[in-house]
């Protein structure tokens, strides 16, 4: 029965997460949890779990956290990252602005993924081996030879032949690969790269026949959480908001998007969709996002401008836009949404915003270089690439608000958001009950706090909720505040109730018969 009822709460939180999520309307900001930002020692559970598919799915975790089966034992610093990083989006830039032919979509998780190879590597014959260009590297022993040099620094030698490979149930006869002998550049136990670019040689386009050259993935939103990797196409790309996507036929790698615009806190930045003409390569083997510059420069003055709580911290590489996050449990940042061509927009989560207490995003080097979305901006969306659409390439992305990229049993708003003058009718009176305790001075969105300095406990006035058809919602005292604030917040949209006022309520949603339960003293 223990068992039964932990089920029944897992689909429960779902729902509600899809639910309240979806009722958020247009968010003005958002709820960051410093913990976030730091290293993890624990793998979070449970697993995500992908959309309905027919293909194979298999687990992503990400390379240097304690979900991969072999994490590495060295760590590279933040600055370390960023350096690699801005090597591998000039790398990127260039390939894609020259249309020259470049190589497989190069994963920064680790994928292990459960094939199996027979015992011998076939030697493929000259056709197969010149297909690879550039980096053919002539014949050894009647055998093929490549030599592969990313765009990081780091490159990998080896033997270039075929076998059967088996994904799963799947079998996929006289599949080319790379078999490394000389590897530089790695340093750490990955078994090796996935190509999932759209190249002859990449593993979406040798499993066509099976697989239809669709795939999606989410990506870990912590190197403590986990993620999963999907090849097939969707059964149906309901809750998915879809954009082109930009190909080219010289460079059949890389997969492009299109952006019109972004949103900071609500509010579009005044920057023409042209601004953006030159596209933006979908990538997750690159870290940050890089815009035009004029896109950049009215991002990160917007974002400025809702930070002005938090103290400047200096630059750390690539990064400009930092804090002070010190001595802070849960900070507010203003919600960053994407705008795709199409109509598509992407509101992204807090851990795609921040990355090391900086602003997640760069410029490129001028309006008219190719942008990148990097893989910071991709966490907690199911991303779907569907190359093989006879009518229209797309790019679909589906948001952590449904239950299918789920971390944890959260909601996906902290604090309950209501009509304006509701919430000035409650802070008023909240206030007039808590005359005893000095004022603070507001945090982020919340403007009703308190100096608690010294006390062991605190009497607050109780705050009841009253719905519809005569049910009331008595608050726990730990669903009234946060920190030391009213844990309400006004809004101009609709208004939706958070996870604090649900704590210690055990939340029934029946869709079947269209009605909301709270049962408190359960939880």
């Amino acid at each position: 029965m223990a068992f039964v009822s932990q089920l029944l709460l897992l689909l429960s939180c779902i729902i509600c997460h899809a639910l309240i999520a979806s009722a958020a309307g247009e968010q003005s900001y958002k709820i960051l949890s410093t913990s976030s930002l730091k290293p993890q020692a624990v793998c979070s559970e449970p697993k995500v779990n992908p959309s309905s598919s027919s293909g194979a799915t298999v687990p992503l975790n990400h390379r240097h956290g304690p979900c991969s089966p072999a994490p590495s034992k060295k760590e590279p610093t933040f600055e370390e990252l960023l350096r690699r990083d801005q090597l591998r989006a000039g790398y990127v830039q260039r390939k894609f602005s020259t249309n020259h032919r470049g190589g497989g979509l190069q994963q920064s998780e680790e994928l292990k993924v459960p094939t199996e190879l027979g015992s011998s590597l076939d030697t493929l014959d000259a056709p197969a081996c010149t297909q690879l260009g550039a980096e053919a590297n002539a014949c050894s022993n009647s055998q093929c030879q490549y030599m592969v040099r990313y765009g990081d620094g780091s490159n990998t030698t080896g033997t270039y032949g075929s076998d059967t490979l088996e994904l799963g149930s799947d079998t996929v006869k006289e599949f080319q690969f790379g078999c490394s002998r000389v590897e530089e550049g790695f340093g750490d136990k990955t078994d090796g790269l996935m190509g999932l670019g759209g190249d002859a040689q990449s593993l979406i386009s040798q499993t066509a026949a099976t697989y239809g050259r669709a795939f999606s993935y989410c990506l870990p939103p912590s190197p403590g959480s986990k993620g999963f990797l999907t090849l097939g196409a969707q059964t149906g790309t309901t809750g998915f908001a879809t954009t082109g996507m930009l190909r080219s036929e010289q460079a059949p790698t890389f997969y492009g998007v299109l952006l019109q615009g972004i949103k900071v806190g609500g509010e579009q930045l005044s920057v023409a969709p042209s601004v953006f003409s030159a596209g933006s390569v979908m990538d997750s083997g690159t870290i940050i996002t890089r815009l035009p510059p004029t896109a950049y420069t009215a991002l990160k003055t917007a974002f400025k401008d809702g930070m002005k709580q938090y103290p400047a911290a200096p630059s750390r590489s690539i990064l400009d836009t930092c804090f002070d996050f010190s001595g802070q449990d849960n900070v507010t940042i203003p919600t960053v949404a994407l705008m795709f061509d199409g109509g598509a927009v992407v509101d992204l989560d807090a851990n795609g915003i921040i990355f090391g207490s900086c602003l997640a995003f760069t410029g490129t080097d001028d309006d008219e270089s190719t942008g990148i979305i990097g893989n910071v901006q991709q966490r907690t969306l199911e991303v779907l690439y569907d190359a093989g659409q006879s009518s229209r390439d797309v790019f679909a992305n589906r948001s952590r608000t449904s239950p299918i990229c789920l971390f944890g049993f959260v909601s996906g708003t902290v604090i309950t958001w209501l009509p304006r003058r509701a919430y000035s009718a409650l802070s008023s009176a909240f206030r007039s009950g808590m005359r005893r305790y000095p004022r603070a001075a507001p945090v982020g969105i919340l403007d009703t706090c308190y100096d608690f300095t010294g006390l062991s406990n605190v009497s607050v006035p109780t705050v009841e909720l009253v719905f519809d058809g005569g049910a009331v919602m008595d608050l726990d005292s730990d669903g009234i505040m946060i920190e030391h604030c009213l844990a309400f917040a006004p809004t101009s949209d609709e208004s939706f109730i958070g996870n604090v006022q649900q704590r210690t309520f055990e939340v029934l949603h029946d869709v079947g018969q269209g009605i909301f339960g709270f049962r408190s003293g359960t939880c």
